[in-house]
């Protein structure tokens, strides 16, 4: 499915190349189609929330799945059913805090 989705960009820029219009927009700012063409094969950078396909939050989970992270417990709740205690944990540099079965963090060194 990529390779489909990225050839027929490649040739909708090249037809509007040919046909004499310049430029396209994109949501921040215009790109001129000759540029574009002229991407192929370059090693590129760019913002993970600019992505189409996959979704943002799959290329962060494909990415980082294996990611340890650390933080520090800040209540822990029990549901009341066997298995369902969970504690939440603030990490330095995320927003929201996360929430998490309990039997799923272990001991880091301070």
């Amino acid at each position: 499915m990529r390779g489909n989705f990225a050839t027929s960009f490649v040739r909708w820029a090249r037809i509007r190349q040919l046909s004499g219009e310049q430029q396209f927009s994109r949501t921040k700012g215009v790109v001129h189609s000759h540029l574009v063409v002229g991407l192929k094969g370059t090693h590129v950078r760019f913002f993970i929330h600019d992505i189409h396909i996959p979704q943002p939050a799959a290329v962060l989970q494909e990415l980082h799945r294996r990611e340890e992270l650390r933080g520090w417990v800040l209540d822990v709740s029990d549901s009341g059913m066997p298995g369902g205690v969970f504690v939440v944990i603030e990490v330095d540099g995320l927003q929201q805090l996360c929430i998490l079965p309990a039997d799923r963090v272990s001991p880091a060194a301070v």
